[in-house]
C-alpha cells in the first residue's frame, strides 16, 4: 500500500469521538467490527497496548461479594469444554493473578527501544517533550473558540501551517526540527522519514499515528466530517498530522540507534492461558445478571392500565427514563407510558433563536434533510432584539476582559465580586441558581418563542405525516387516544461537566431534545397531518392535544412548552401525580450517591438532586447510563410494574400488527447505533480506563473546544471519566425482542448490522415469544 492508503487503513483505528460538545456514545473498538467480540478484545489489546477484558482480581472480587457464584462458574466452564472444578479454577486463577505479565504496549518494538534508550541517555520523558511541542501549535491550529486571536496560519493546510510556525519558534527542539529540511509535501516528508525509521510504512505511520491518537483521531474525524468544524475554513487532514509527529519525534530521536526488543515467549503463554481463564469469568458475570433479569421477567402481575386511559406520555427509550415512567405508572392507573426514540422521529438540523450555527438533532446514523429555526412570537419581536443585543454586548465584554491591559482593569474593579459568585455555588448552589435565573429574567427576559410548521423540515404534509404515523404505529399507539398526549424529551443540567454532552440524548446527537418534542408536538396538532393519519388508520380526536415536555434527568425537574390556556390546564390535571413521580425516582436515585441524605424522605431526595445540578464541586452530578444492561424491545404491558433498577432501556413495539416486520426493521435501524454505542463505551471505559477512557475528571482542561486534556500540553483523552463508570458493571448489552421467529429472521435480513452484533457477540440477545411472554436467550 502507498502512504494514502496505509493512513487511510490506519485510520479506521483511530478514536472516532466529535467535538466535546457534540459528545456521542460510540463502540470505541469500531475499527474491529465485523469480528468475534472476543478475538477483537485481543487483537485491540495488541494493536492498542491494552488490557484484556478486566483484572482476575476484579472477578475474583465478584465472587467473594457472591455476583459470581458455583453455578455460573459451571456453566461457563461446561460451555468452554473445561473438564475442572471450580474450587480448582478459583485457586488457579488466584495464582495467575499474582503473576507479572509482559508490558503491553501500541507501539513496534524499535520504536520502544529507541525511546527507552533516549529516556535512559537524558533523563526526560520522550512523551513530554513531544507534547510541549506539537499540542500548544495543533490546539491552536483546531481552536473552535477559546482564543479571541485566531492563529496565523490557520486558514491553510496543518502541515504547511506547522512549516511556517516552527520557523516562529526559538526554543531548543524548535531550532533543532528548522535545521531539517521540511518538504513542501507531507506525502514526501512522510517518504523521507519512513526511510530513515528502520521500519515498513505501517509500523512507522502507526507509531507516529498513535503517539496523540486524541488530536489524531480529532483529525480524522473532521476530515471526513468536515461541517463539524464551523470556525475553521481549511479542512485538516491526518496524514500532513502524521508527517508532523513523525518529524517532531525523529528529531527528538535522532541520535538513538535502532533495536528491537521483543516479547519473551513463556511470558506470551502466561497471557493466552490468563485470557483464557478471564473469558470464562466474565461470560459467568454476564450470566448472572441475564439470569436475574429472567427471573424479574417471569414475575406475573396483574394489569392495572385502564383500557383507555385519559393520558398518555411519550419518554426517551433512554435508561434514565425507565425509573420515571414506572414511578408514574405506579401512582396512576389513568396514565399510559410509551418509550421512543428521542429525537421522535423528526430527524432536522435545529438554530435556537440566538445562536449563529445549526446543528444535527438526530440519530448519528441519520443524515437530517432540512432546517428548522426558532423564532421569537410576533409579540416578542422587540423582547427578542433586545436579548440579542444584551448577548452580544456580553460576548464582546467576554472577550475584552481576556486581553493583557483592559482584562487588568476588570479584574482590579470586578474581581472582587467572583469569589461572592463561587462561594454561593460551592456552598449555596440552589441559592445561587435562584439568583441567576431572577437577575437574567431582570436584566434579559425571557422571550416566548415558536417554531412554525411551514418552516418544519422544509418537507410537504406528507412525509411529515409519514414520520408520525410511523412512530405511532411502532410504539402500538394507534387506537384508544386520551385526552393528552404529553412528548417528553430529556436532558441534562450540570454546572461541572465538560462531558455534559454525554449525559443529553444520543438520539439527537448528543443535545437536549425539547426542539425536537416541539416540532413533534407541532406535526401531531395539525389538522393537515391529521387528515393524513386518517386516511391511513389513525383517528386521532379532535379534542386530543399533544404538549411538548423536557426531563432533566439530573435535576428531575419537568417542564413543558408553547402551552396554550387548554394545554395549562391538561399539565395542571397531571402535575401532582408528576410531583411525586420526580420526589420518587430522586429518592431511587440517591440510594447510589454516597453524600446523599441519610433519609427515605423524597422532598429530602429531590432537594439533593437538584442542587447536585448546580453545585460546582460536584464532579458526577449524576451517573448517566453507568449500570446500562439490557435493551427491551416489546409492548409495554410486559414489563410493566417490573424493577430493573435504572439499567433497561424500554421500547415500545407491537408486533402484532407488524406482519411484514418494517416497523421492527426501522426501530431497530436507528437505535442499535445509540443503545450498543453507550453500552460498548461504558464497557471499554470500564475495562481499561487509562487506554479508552480518559482518567479521572480532577485534572481536566477543555481543550480548543474538542476536548479535554490532563494539563495545558496533553493529548486529547477519549472515552468516558471515571465519574461516569465508577458503579458500572461491564456486561454486553442484552438485546430482548418480543416477536415471533419469522419477524427475526426477517429482521436479520433487513438489518444485516444487527444480525451481525448477534453473531459475532457485540451485544447479547434474547427473543420473547408474544403469546407465551417466555423469554428465550442464545449464547453464541
Amino acid at each position: 500500500m502507498n502512504i494514502h492508503e496505509e493512513v487511510k487503513h490506519l485510520g479506521h483505528y483511530l478514536p472516532d469521538q466529535g467535538p466535546i460538545q457534540m459528545f456521542i456514545h460510540h463502540n470505541t473498538l469500531h475499527g474491529f467490527e465485523g469480528k468475534d467480540f472476543f478475538q477483537a478484545l485481543k487483537e485491540a489489546s495488541q494493536f492498542y497496548g491494552a488490557q484484556y477484558l478486566m483484572p482476575l482480581s476484579f472477578y475474583l472480587n465478584e465472587v467473594k461479594k457472591d455476583r459470581i457464584t458455583e453455578k455460573e462458574l459451571s456453566w461457563s466452564l461446561k460451555l468452554h469444554g473445561k473438564n475442572v472444578t471450580v474450587i480448582n479454577l478459583i485457586n488457579h486463577a488466584e495464582k495467575l493473578s499474582n503473576l507479572s505479565m509482559k508490558e503491553n504496549s501500541a507501539f513496534s518494538d524499535v520504536h520502544l527501544f529507541r525511546v527507552r534508550h533516549y529516556e535512559h541517555k537524558t533523563g526526560l520523558s520522550f512523551q513530554s517533550e513531544l507534547q510541549n511541542l506539537i499540542v500548544p501549535f495543533v490546539s491552536a491550529y483546531m481552536d473552535q473558540g477559546v482564543s479571541h486571536w485566531p492563529m496565523e496560519f490557520s486558514q491553510g493546510s496543518i502541515w504547511p501551517a506547522f512549516r511556517k510556525w516552527i520557523q516562529l519558534q526559538s526554543f531548543g527542539l524548535a531550532r533543532k526540527i528548522k535545521n531539517i529540511s521540511l518538504h513542501e509535501s507531507s506525502e514526501e516528508q512522510l517518504d523521507l522519514l519512513i526511510s530513515k525509521s528502520n521500519l515498513d510504512s505501517h509500523e512507522a505511520l502507526k507509531d507516529w499515528l498513535f503517539m496523540l491518537p486524541g488530536w489524531a483521531g480529532m483529525i480524522h474525524v473532521f476530515e471526513r466530517k468536515p461541517l463539524l468544524i464551523p470556525y475553521q475554513k481549511k479542512t485538516p487532514i491526518v496524514i500532513d498530522f502524521a508527517a508532523i509527529v513523525g518529524t517532531v519525534s525523529e528529531a527528538i530521536l535522532a541520535d538513538t540507534p535502532s533495536q528491537a526488543s521483543r516479547t519473551k515467549q513463556s511470558d506470551a503463554q502466561n497471557s493466552t492461558e490468563l485470557d483464557d481463564i478471564k473469558k470464562i469469568f466474565h461470560l459467568a458475570y454476564e450470566k448472572k445478571y441475564i439470569d436475574d433479569v429472567k427471573k424479574e421477567f417471569s414475575k406475573r402481575l396483574s394489569k392495572t392500565t385502564l383500557e383507555k386511559p385519559e393520558y398518555q406520555m411519550l419518554f426517551c427509550i433512554d435508561d434514565r427514563s425507565e425509573s420515571m415512567r414506572r414511578h408514574i405508572e405506579g401512582l396512576s392507573t389513568n396514565i399510559e407510558t410509551f418509550g421512543v426514540a428521542g429525537f421522535f422521529g423528526i430527524d432536522m438540523c435545529f438554530q435556537g433563536l440566538t445562536s449563529q450555527d445549526s446543528l444535527n438533532y438526530c440519530p448519528p446514523v441519520v443524515n437530517p434533510k432540512g432546517l428548522v429555526r426558532e423564532v421569537a412570537r410576533e409579540d416578542q419581536v422587540k423582547n427578542v432584539t433586545y436579548k440579542k443585543w444584551f448577548k452580544r454586548v456580553s460576548k464582546n465584554f467576554y472577550n475584552s476582559t481576556r486581553t493583557s491591559v483592559i482584562g487588568a482593569f476588570w479584574s482590579l474593579g470586578l474581581g472582587i465580586l467572583s469569589p461572592l459568585s463561587l462561594v454561593l455555588r460551592v456552598h449555596f448552589p440552589r441559592v445561587s441558581a435562584y439568583l441567576s435565573r431572577t437577575t437574567n429574567k431582570l436584566f434579559i427576559g425571557e422571550v416566548k418563542t415558536k417554531l412554525e410548521f411551514s418552516q418544519l423540515l422544509g418537507l410537504p404534509h406528507e412525509e411529515i405525516a409519514n414520520r408520525v404515523y410511523g412512530l405511532m404505529m411502532t410504539a402500538g399507539l394507534r387506537t384508544h387516544f386520551g385526552k393528552a398526549i404529553f412528548v417528553i424529551a430529556h436532558g441534562s443540567t450540570s454546572q461541572n461537566n465538560p462531558h455534559i454532552s454525554a449525559y443529553d440524548c444520543g438520539a439527537c446527537g448528543g443535545k437536549k431534545g425539547d426542539p425536537n418534542s416541539r416540532a413533534f408536538v407541532i406535526a401531531t396538532n395539525d389538522p393537515t397531518v391529521r387528515e393524513i393519519l386518517a386516511k391511513k388508520g389513525i383517528h386521532i380526536p379532535a379534542n386530543t392535544r399533544f404538549i411538548p415536555g423536557l426531563h432533566d434527568t439530573c435535576s428531575d425537574e419537568i417542564s413543558f412548552f408553547d402551552l396554550s390556556v387548554e394545554d395549562q390546564t391538561l399539565v395542571n390535571e397531571v402535575f401532582p401525580i408528576l410531583k411525586k413521580a420526580r420526589e420518587n425516582n430522586a429518592n431511587e436515585r440517591c440510594f447510589r450517591f454516597e453524600s446523599a441524605p441519610e433519609t427515605k424522605d423524597p422532598k429530602l431526595s429531590l432537594s439533593h438532586v437538584q442542587s447536585r445540578s448546580e453545585s460546582y464541586t460536584e464532579p458526577r452530578p449524576e451517573l448517566g447510563h453507568a449500570t446500562n444492561a439490557v435493551c427491551f424491545i416489546g409492548q409495554r404491558e410486559t414489563t410493566k410494574g417490573k424493577f430493573f433498577d435504572r439499567r433497561a432501556f424500554l421500547i415500545s413495539y407491537d408486533s402484532g400488527i407488524d406482519t411484514e416486520t418494517k416497523f421492527l426493521s426501522g426501530l431497530v435501524n436507528a437505535i442499535l447505533p445509540v443503545v450498543s454505542g453507550i453500552n460498548l463505551e461504558y464497557f471499554f471505559s470500564k475495562m481499561d480506563n487509562e487506554k479508552y477512557g480518559c482518567g479521572t475528571k480532577l485534572p481536566h482542561n477543555v481543550m480548543s473546544l474538542l476536548g479535554v486534556s490532563n494539563g495545558v500540553f496533553g493529548d486529547l483523552r477519549t472515552g468516558l471519566p471515571l465519574q461516569m463508570i465508577e458503579l458500572h458493571e461491564p456486561v454486553r448489552l442484552l438485546m430482548a425482542l418480543e416477536a415471533t421467529e419469522k419477524q427475526i429472521e426477517t429482521l436479520r435480513i433487513n438489518v444485516p448490522k444487527f444480525a451481525e452484533y448477534i453473531d459475532l457477540g457485540w451485544v447479547l440477545y434474547a427473543r420473547i415469544d408474544p403469546t407465551t411472554k417466555e423469554m428465550i436467550t442464545q449464547w453464541n
